[in-house]
Parts: structure tokens; C-alpha cells; sequence
């Protein structure tokens, strides 16, 4: 019974609503919201319309009941359709919280595994992806469950400081712009993130493009075939009668490293854009042109030292091997071969000074077909590294 029903105020739309109250009441508690056991206590309770909220119910449903049940007619449900809507939007909201109290179980368990010390990346998308599913359902359910927008939101901040520590400030960015309210400054952080990552990943494709064997491979192999035939047969020449009396003092040396060391700078200057393009070019040219600053230096000595110029014909291919070895350790590996060479020309020069020409050009020789060999590009290769011809990838 509605308390206007006792007289004192007439009966309307609203007195329905208190009575569909009453009957949600008692489904929720299992009594009637009036039991005393008087006529007068009973009235009293009618009229005062308090009774105690039911033990164990939904508070939700309970929160309907009582407001049907409001002493006041102006703060009950206006008519049974307003009561209708109402208690649809509860069971609405019942069907959201469960699915979001799935979605949190699975959220328990992502948070354990990000706070463990390796945690995986496959379980933790894996349990995010299934809570996600869960709030956004609950979501679509209700929308306006804000327990279940903010609990998918700090599931997606958790996720999204994961990917900051793991260096993946571009997963980061995709979750980030799913949040409906980010933290001031997280955006800030992300693109300060991707920027270095871009830096960084600008460095190693330098890095790269610098170590590309491919990069140049054909200018360096016409290079080296030009100077190491022209190498290779100016010591045979000694045995005619020009250039013996060319090479036996230190002046007519220096002249012929005079004429290489200009023609090598002019093969430079005119292949200078690629030559100066990779770290590898550019250490194979500053090589090849120390040659002949050294030999200038060797001249220099031996003359002052009054050194014999057979002694600084010897020692020349002393320079040379230096000056590959520091090829091998700067440029490539593989080029241990020609160091080899020129110290095996040297030893033979330094055992047997009559023939110290014929080593000269053997061990040209074995140069100038070292890197023919070993830099004439192959189909499909594609070199990455200066210590490997293997294809390399960057992840």
C-alpha cells in the first residue's frame, strides 16, 4: 500500500510505480517492505514508506525499489513505463558489470605478468587483447560504465609503458590513441620516443649504407685494375734500358710515385661522388693514397741516411704490406690475401735483392686480382657488413 492510498492525496500513475516497487521489493528481500504485525504500527510504516534496504540484493535493483517506494510521489518514477526503462537499464548494467568482472580477472593477470622480471610480450597482448574484448563489450552494453572505461583505460597505460620500456614507441602510439583520457605529458613522451627511434634507425641505415660493399664495387674494381696492371708491369720495365737508369737513384723513384700519385688523385677526383659516398669507399681511398706520402717519407730517409737504393727498393714493399694490412683491418677482412702476398714479396725481395722486381709485380699482381675477385659484384648480393657478404636485415 502507497501511503496516499491512506487518503490525504489523490491516486495516480505513481501510485502504480510505488506498488511495482513494492512487488520488486519483496522479489529482492523475500518479505514485504510493511510487516509489522499491528494495524496501527502498520500504518505507521505505510505513511513513513522507509523499509530497511534487502540484505545481499543488487544494489542497483534495490536503489529502483526504494525510489518506487519514496514517500514523496514527485521523487518515485513518474509512470510504469519511466519504472520499465529504468529497470531495462539496470539489467543492462548488471550484464555490463559482468563482463566487465571477466575482463578485470584477465587484468589481474596481465598486471602479474608485466610486474614479473621477463615478462612476454606474446601473453601480455594476449591477456590484454582478451580484456579489451571484455571492457569494450561491457561498454557496448552500457556506456556509461565508467568502471569499465577507466579500468580499460589503465589496462591500455600499462600496456603502453610496456612498449616505452621495450623500445616500441609506435605500438605505443596505436594504443595511446585509443584511450578516451590520456595523462598530460604521455603524448609528449611517445613522439620524443619515436623521434629518437627514428634517429637511431636513421644511424643504422647509415651505418649500413656505409659498410655496402655493392656501394661502389664496380668503380673500385676499374680503379684497382687500372693501377694494379700499371703496377704490376712498370717493375718489369726495369729490365730495359730507360728505366733502369730511372730506378736506380731515389730522384727517378720519386718521379714514378710522383706520376702514380697524381693519377691516382685524378682517377679519385673523377669518381669522387661515389668514392666519398660509403665509409668503405672512403677508407679504401684514404688507404691507397697514404701509399704514397710513406713511399715520399722512405725516399726522404734513405737518401739522408745514404741508405743504398736497392735497401729502399726492399723496403718499399715493406710500406706496401703495411699499408694493405691496414686494409684488412679497416675495410675487409677478405683482403688478407694481397697482405699476404706483399709479405711473402718482401721476405723473397729481402732473401734475394736481384730479384726484388719480379716480387714487386707479383705481389701487384696478387692485389690487383684479390679485389677483382672479391668485389666484383654477384648477382643478388647485397652486402650489408664490412665483415660479411652475408645479407644482413635490421629488425
Amino acid at each position: 500500500m502507497a501511503p496516499e492510498m491512506l487518503g490525504g492525496a489523490p491516486l495516480d500513475e505513481r501510485t502504480d510505480t510505488y506498488l511495482l516497487g513494492a512487488v520488486l521489493y519483496e522479489i529482492l528481500s523475500g518479505d514485504p517492505p510493511h510487516r509489522s504485525t499491528t494495524l496501527g504500527s502498520l500504518i505507521g510504516e505505510i505513511r513513513v514508506s522507509a523499509p530497511p534496504p534487502p540484505i545481499d540484493a543488487c544494489p542497483r535493483l534495490t536503489a529502483l525499489a526504494l525510489r518506487a517506494m519514496s514517500g514523496d510521489p514527485n521523487e518515485r518514477f513518474q509512470n510504469a513505463t519511466e519504472f520499465a526503462h529504468a529497470l531495462d537499464a539496470c539489467l543492462e548494467q548488471r550484464e555490463s558489470m559482468r563482463l566487465a568482472d571477466i575482463a578485470a580477472a584477465q587484468h589481474e593477470k596481465m598486471d602479474a605478468l608485466l610486474r614479473s622480471p621477463e615478462p612476454s610480450r606474446h601473453e601480455c597482448y594476449r591477456l590484454f587483447g582478451a580484456l579489451r574484448l571484455g571492457y569494450t563489450e561491457s561498454l557496448r552494453v552500457w556506456r556509461d560504465n565508467r568502471e569499465a572505461q577507466i579500468a580499460l583505460d589503465a589496462a591500455r597505460l600499462q600496456v603502453i609503458e610496456f612498449e616505452l620500456a621495450e623500445g616500441n614507441p609506435h605500438a605505443a602510439q596505436s594504443i595511446f590513441a585509443e584511450l578516451a583520457a590520456a595523462p598530460k605529458g604521455l603524448g609528449t613522451r611517445i613522439e620524443e620516443a619515436q623521434r629518437k627511434q627514428r634517429e637511431e634507425l636513421a644511424e643504422l641505415g647509415q651505418y649500413r649504407d656505409d659498410s655496402n660493399f655493392a656501394l661502389g664495387s664496380r668503380t673500385r674494381i676499374f680503379l684497382i685494375t687500372i693501377l694494379g696492371m700499371l703496377w704490376t708491369i712498370t717493375p718489369l720495365l726495369r729490365y730495359t734500358w730507360r728505366f733502369e737508369s730511372l730506378l736506380s737513384n731515389y730522384l727517378g723513384m720519386a718521379c714514378i710515385t710522383g706520376f702514380f700519385m697524381l693519377l691516382t688523385i685524378g682517377l679519385w677526383y673523377w669518381a669522387r661522388e661515389t668514392l666519398s659516398k660509403t665509409l668503405v669507399n672512403r677508407r679504401f681511398s684514404l688507404a691507397l693514397l697514404t701509399l704514397f706520402p710513406c713511399q715520399f717519407l722512405l725516399f726522404a730517409a734513405g737518401s739522408l741516411m745514404e741508405m743504398p737504393v736497392v735497401q729502399a727498393q726492399q723496403l718499399m714493399l715493406f710500406v706496401w704490406t703495411m699499408v694493405c694490412a691496414g686494409v684488412v683491418a679497416g675495410v675487409d677482412l677478405r683482403f688478407a690475401p694481397a697482405a699476404v702476398g706483399y709479405a711473402g714479396a718482401f721476405l723473397i725481395a729481402a732473401q734475394y735483392p736481384e730479384a726484388r722486381f719480379l716480387a714487386m709485380s707479383g705481389g701487384n699482381l696478387v692485389l690487383t686480382v684479390t679485389a677483382v675477385v672479391l668485389w666484383y659484384p654477384k648477382p643478388g648480393d647485397y652486402e650489408t657488413g664490412m665483415l660479411s657478404r652475408k645479407p644482413r636485415t635490421l629488425t
